[in-house]
């Protein structure tokens, strides 16, 4: 049976309830514990690749960037293929695979060298992720009956990445100062942990069978109510992508080098902040303008840092964190809202493809402006393109007051 949203409970109580009740929940204390774990290994990692790989391995710039962009697109690019194997093998299987895959990739970064061998971990690493993250999704929405709602589940996802985010390149740090590789054995023995913890879920009722069939994909892609939060997430994927390209670059020409770590922390322990006290506040309001609320205050949160003092940095860091908080796990709510169990995995999966494509967009046009001058306001524009678009997706597709789901026939 799927997991319902029950009528007037999101809202009343702050995420400490929220987490709280989940912990009471066996199978959502598993996933609550594989999500930390799963985010602090990732971080463990990711912001050492490149420089494991240059002075460890010797691997080229050219060869570190395509290593790099295999990962990112295997994940993403191949996020729908994960959908695919949750609604037709089970979410659990498919976190499970995933992760096995990670642990492999891992593995070869830890006692391979060479830029062959490095492509192959990346794109496992990629496709694990492209394998997990739909799973975990689908299986929040469509786990044990329980009195939580997914626009309580999904942002409590949320906050956990992002403890992991905060929590991750402090520990990477530390494991640096014995041996890189410390890093990513310590990385593979905790997603093994997890591969073996995620053996105690238990496979969830489904209302039909999987429906991988043409006529399920074409129901999927040409029904109006899943394009708004489609449409949503492409132009998250817009601005979102500001904080790994543009900003970075023009904090370090304002403040230096230094200041881009603790830009990533703070944006990590901002969004978890938020999601404490702010996100089970909003889950009384349709989450499209929860959606556009988020992405306008990201956008002002960028031309904030125009002054480039470390103070300005810091409150723009706050306001985008604010906006990430709101925008994706709403995203993820309607998501789940509009489109039946049985086709939610390519709807996750599509979700991710949209936000690359929005990200593609926004480091496309915001090179423009980083090689022509250091200009937050610019870049604040080029997020702003983001808010009518996902604005007019709202009111264009906006579900009929029955809200009867995709795949329901």
């Amino acid at each position: 049976m799927p997991l319902m949203v029950r009528a007037g409970l999101p809202g009343r109580r702050l995420m400490l309830g929220v987490i709280r009740a989940a912990w009471k929940i066996a199978d959502l204390r598993v996933l609550m514990i594989s999500t930390l774990v799963v985010a602090l290994s990732s971080n463990l990692v990711l912001p050492y690749l490149a420089v494991y790989l240059s002075e460890e391995q010797g691997v080229s710039a050219g060869g570190i960037a395509a290593v790099i962009a295999i990962r990112f697109w295997s994940q993403q690019g191949l996020a729908t293929v994960g959908g695919i194997v949750a609604d037709r093998w089970g979410a659990p299987l498919g976190c499970r695979l995933g992760l096995a895959l990670r642990v492999v990739a891992y593995t070869l970064f830890a006692f391979s060298g060479g830029l062959v061998a490095a492509a192959v971990a990346a794109a496992l690493l990629g496709l694990g992720g492209a394998l997990y993250i739909p799973s975990s999704k689908v299986y929040l929405a469509s786990a044990a009956v329980t009195e939580l709602s997914p626009r309580e589940l999904y942002p409590l996802r949320s906050m956990l990445n992002n403890v992991g985010n905060a929590a991750g390149p402090l520990l990477g740090t530390a494991a640096l100062l014995v041996d890189v590789r410390i890093v990513f054995i310590a990385a593979a023995i905790a997603v093994t942990a997890v591969v073996l913890s995620l053996r105690s879920l238990r496979p969830y009722s489904r209302t039909e069978r999987s429906r991988i069939n043409i006529a399920g994909y074409t129901e999927l892609l040409t029904t109006r109510r899943l394009w708004a939060p489609l449409i949503g997430m492409l132009c998250f994927g817009l601005v979102y992508i500001q904080i790994e390209y543009s900003i970075p670059l023009m904090v370090t020409e304002r403040t230096g080098g230094a200041f881009v770590g603790i830009l990533f922390f703070l944006n990590a322990v901002f969004v978890v902040i938020w999601q404490l006290f702010v996100s089970t506040r909003v889950a009384r309001v349709p989450p499209m303008l929860v959606v556009v609320a988020g992405l306008v205050v990201m956008a002002v949160g960028i031309a904030v840092g125009q002054s480039g003092a470390v103070a300005a940095v810091v409150v723009m860091v706050a306001l985008f964190s604010l906006g990430e908080a709101l925008v994706e796990p709403s995203i993820d709510s309607e998501v789940t809202a509009v489109v039946a169990d049985g086709l939610r995995g390519p709807a996750f999966g599509l979700s991710g493809l949209f936000m690359s494509i929005g990200a593609i967009a926004g480091t496309s046009a915001a090179a423009a402006v980083v090689h022509s001058g250091n200009n937050f306001l610019l870049i604040a524009g080029i997020c702003a393109v983001g808010v009518p678009v996902a604005a007019l997706a709202a009111l264009v597709f906006k579900p009929p007051v029955s809200r009867s789901r995709i795949g329901t026939g």
